[in-house]
């Protein structure tokens, strides 16, 4: 029903044929040829649901490219899932030196519906960009038999086995029934050095581009680096305030070395400030609050830089440290992605510059003098006798080390006496 071949490590080669109806559940043989002609059953894969046409479809994949098979993929598209769908599954089986063993599934998306996941299996060498192949998986079932295509990308050893990206007939424009029968990837059809993906529908077939697949990192750095607590540098909206700058700069670059020179990227990307609370400390320059929303054009391979202005207005919760965060995508009409694994956020934290030495610790010897002007000591009470109306108590509060900020002088009335004025000199 379907064949294939693998190559061992050694460099043993095993013919694969299913059997989908083999005792109702099917079964997959794998043979071995001597070099005498003589044909031996090396191993037999056999499925575990009754009509799950087990072996239908059989894909060897080379995923290093070093010419050995490093999987087996056996579908069983008529595999009934939840509720009794036809959800189809994907049987993985890693290579070993003599026997093939299980490695988990691959499966569509959890929804109820009829899917037959597995119909068609298709290795698309260099998926990733990254010299190593993934595997495409139709489901031509799938949405009222619109059909659906799924990409998996490769992991260590194997393929991740949640989907990379699905793709759905519906999506692409077209009255498209049961896309994703058949599928094929090993042709570049544009000529742009990527591998594309021809897939099967009923009475047509469509071609799928590969895009570049590109990597943006990104830094942040803010001049100056904290946050002065007693030193206002400017003025904005008639108060003083810490004004500073930060420089945030971009560098992209493709997973293939084939990209073509000169290529651009249109990037987008927002800037935020103290964007996790409700009030803010910091504002930027340009009038908007909290919140930047720019787009650049970014060349292949070169880093670029714009300098950001802002400022801070209030430096008394200087404890906690300002933060700044930045994120980006490419433009919607981009022919080319971002690498999902690769970050495409960030935050930076800016320090308050306390002036506290190079450990930026404030150690700090607070001597607090306290007298008032009527007779009294700690052994014998202090009274306010008939015909005196008031007392006064005079605080004196000296730090002999290191900067003491917040602070704070509490003075505790007795309830027969009134809190009148206070004179600070």
């Amino acid at each position: 029903y379907s064949v294939s071949s693998l190559q061992l490590p050694g460099g043993q080669r095993l013919l694969v044929a299913g059997a989908p109806r083999f005792q109702h559940k099917g079964k997959v043989v794998l043979f071995q040829l001597d070099p005498a002609g003589t044909v031996t059953v090396a191993q037999a894969l056999v499925g575990d649901q009754i009509g799950s046409y087990f072996g239908s479809e059989v894909l060897a994949l080379d995923l290093e490219g070093d010419g050995d098979s490093d999987l087996l993929l056996v579908a069983a598209p008529s595999y009934l899932g939840g509720q009794g769908w036809e959800s189809g599954r994907v049987y993985v089986y890693r290579v070993g030196q003599e026997r093939l063993s299980p490695a988990g599934s691959l499966l569509p998306e959890p929804r109820p519906q009829d899917c037959r996941f597995g119909s068609a299996l298709g290795a698309v060498p260099n998926l990733g960009q990254d010299g190593r192949a993934g595997a495409v998986v139709g489901a031509p079932l799938e949405d009222g038999h619109r059909g659906a295509l799924y990409v998996f990308h490769w992991a260590p050893g194997t393929l991740l086995p949640r989907r990379t990206q699905r793709i759905e007939a519906a999506a692409l424009g077209w009255s498209l029934r049961y896309f994703g029968i058949s599928v094929d990837g090993r042709t570049d059809m544009d000529g742009d050095g990527l591998v594309d993906v021809a897939v099967g529908a009923q009475g047509a077939a469509v071609v799928l581009r590969s895009r570049w697949i590109l990597q943006v990192a990104a830094a942040v750095s803010v001049e100056p680096a904290a946050v002065s607590v007693t030193r206002r540098n400017c003025r904005r909206g008639g108060s003083g305030a810490v004004c500073l700058r930060a420089r945030l700069c971009f560098r992209a670059r493709s997973r293939a070395p084939s990209a073509p020179r000169g290529m651009a990227v249109a990037l987008r990307y927002n800037v935020s400030l103290e964007e996790r609370s409700p009030a803010s400390r910091a504002a930027f320059d340009s009038g908007a609050r909290r919140l930047l929303q720019r787009r650049t054009e970014l060349p292949l391979g070169r880093q670029s830089c714009t300098r950001v202005p802002f400022h801070v207005l209030d430096t008394s919760d200087y404890l906690r440290p300002l933060s700044l965060g930045l994120s980006w995508a490419l433009e919607a009409a981009a022919g080319s992605v971002l690498d999902e694994a690769a970050p495409t956020s960030l935050r930076k934290l800016i320090p308050f510059f306390k002036d506290c030495g190079d450990d930026d610790e404030c150690v700090t010897d607070l001597v607090l003098k306290a007298t008032t002007d009527i007779v009294g000591s700690r052994q014998s009470p202090h009274i306010v006798r008939k015909g005196r109306r008031r007392m006064l108590v005079e605080v004196e509060l000296e730090n002999r080390e290191e900067n003491a900020y917040n602070a704070s002088l509490w003075l505790h009335l007795p309830g027969n006496l009134h809190f009148s004025s206070l004179v600070l000199q």
